[in-house]
This record gives structure tokens, sequence and C-alpha cells, in this order.
């Protein structure tokens, strides 16, 4: 047997290219980058976004995961159901003054400032509701956010107004033991005397209560106590007076002194005169009130 026919020689030796016209008349594609390309996919098939030519395009879809084009419109359906049919368009910066008003308006803000319809706490005259509502429709502010910010308002106005009332209400208490502790047994003696004065003077609560505000509880009892010693002291209430009505301690004392230096005042005393007794026993009272 040769070699050429041997079964050795067959399978080691190369193959031959077939003839130049064999591929092309049995009408077979001979290269790779010859005759005409695969036809595409079918629609509807594993890969039927395959005829989109822009990559990042075709690479979201494949991420997606839609099976076919009828997967993509229901997606889109349900994203205008989600969005609305009705868009306001923004504002085009922050000096487009008619855009913004059109979002405003949109989302509840009333046509005018007088629309708003803000709460008011009893008594209050709606002075600061009224200002308040200019600039709520100003800023854009709707009529439920408005509520929200008023009652905001309203409630931490009270806290404040209740926080200093009571405030107001122990620096009083303070001031009267403050005083009550310096006049002593003048104490309601003294007090009588403010009270004339605030008569004398048509003093009415809404006045007293503006003095005690400006000022303060201590000062305004001491105050009046002068104007109304100094007023029985030079005849109020038809001249009667009394040098010691009102005395503090410290001037009973300084009182019973100058008496006892007055030598016929002391021998009144000493004489038992009933006058200059009862004076003496007025002010040691006065004096002395914890005795």
């Amino acid at each position: 047997m040769s070699d050429a026919g041997s079964a050795t020689a067959m399978l080691s030796a190369e193959a031959a290219p077939p003839p130049a016209d064999q591929g092309q008349a049995s009408g077979q594609v001979v290269g790779g980058d010859q005759g005409t390309p695969p036809p595409a996919p079918a629609p509807g098939g594993d890969n039927w976004y395959a005829k989109v030519t822009d990559a990042d395009l075709r690479g979201y879809i494949e991420n997606k995961g839609w099976k076919d084009p009828a997967d993509v419109a229901t997606g889109y359906r349900n994203l205008e159901k989600l969005v609305g049919s009705e868009k306001v368009p923004l504002p085009k910066n922050s000096e487009d003054l008619e855009g913004w008003n059109r979002v405003y308006d949109s989302l509840g803000r009333p046509k005018t400032a007088e629309d708003y319809k803000l709460p008011v706490p009893e008594g209050d005259p709606g002075t600061f509701a009224k200002a308040a509502a200019a600039e709520f429709h100003k800023a854009g502010i709707s009529q439920g956010q408005a509520d929200k910010l008023s009652a905001w308002w309203n409630q931490t106005q009270t806290a404040k107004m209740q926080e200093f009332q009571q405030q107001a209400s122990q620096k009083a208490e303070a001031d009267v033991s403050a005083v009550r502790a310096e006049w002593g047994g003048a104490y309601a003696e003294n007090l009588e005397l403010g009270r004339r004065a605030a008569r004398e003077f048509g003093l009415d609560g809404a006045k007293l209560s503006a003095m005690e505000n400006g000022l303060g509880t201590g000062e305004m009892l001491r105050l009046l106590a002068k104007i109304g010693r100094a007023t029985t002291e030079h005849g109020f209430e038809g001249g009667k007076t009394s040098g010691s009505f009102g005395m503090t301690p410290d001037a009973a004392k300084n009182q019973i002194s100058t008496l006892q230096g007055d030598r016929e005042w002391a021998s009144k005393y000493i004489n038992g005169n009933a006058d200059a007794r009862a004076e003496m026993s007025r002010l040691m009272a006065l004096a002395y009130p914890e005795s």
C-alpha cells in the first residue's frame, strides 16, 4: 500500500481547500465576513430589543427585565396614573413671580390675604392675625399650613403669658412680704394710707395695675403710703392728723426718743396724762411689733 493511500497519510495530511467555485456553486457562505447577515430575532423573543441601537438604552431595557414591548407600554401607563394628569410648570427661577404664584395657588394658597381663616384667641382684636395673613400670602402658605402655624403661635404665646403671669405673681408676693417685714406693726396703717391716697387722687383698679406693672408692687405700696401720710399730715380728710399713723418701727423708735427728750411731754407722761400714755403705748407697739 502506498503512503498516499494509507490511513496515516489521510489523517495526518492537512485538508486541502475546496475549489474556488465549489462553495459558490453550492450557494454556501465561505467566509465569516462574506454574504448576508443573519436574520433578526422575531419580536416577542428573549432578545426582542436587539434592534435598539443605543447601547445604554438597550442595557437599561435588559436590566428592567421587560419581556416585550407590551410590557413596556403597561409600565408607562401605570406611571402616568401614579403621576397624574394635572401638571404645573415649574418656575423658571427665583425671580419668576408669575411661575411661583401659579405653584402657590395650585398648592392651596387662598386667592387673597383676606381669605385666610386664622384662629384668634379670645379677647384678641385680631391685629396680629391680619398682619400674619398678609405675610402668609406673600410666602405662598396654604390655608392648611396657615392653620398649623397659627395654632402653634397661639399655643406658644399662651404658654409664655401664663409663665409671665406666674412670675409676676411670685414677685408681687415676695414684695409684699418684704414690705410687711419693713413696716412691721405699721403695715396695716401704711396700707390704709395708700388706700386713702388712691381714693383721693382717683386711682382706680386699671391705673393702680399700670402703676404696679411699672414700679413693682413694693415700690408702689411705699409710694402711696408716703403720699397718704403727707396728705394726712396736712389736714387730709377734714383736718384729722396723727403723727404716729403709718410709722415704721424705726420712725416710731425715733419719735419715742424725741418725746423722752421733751421735758413738758415727759412731765405729762410721768404724772399719768392719759393722752401721753396712749401715745407712748401706740409708739411702743409700732416700734416693737414682735414684742
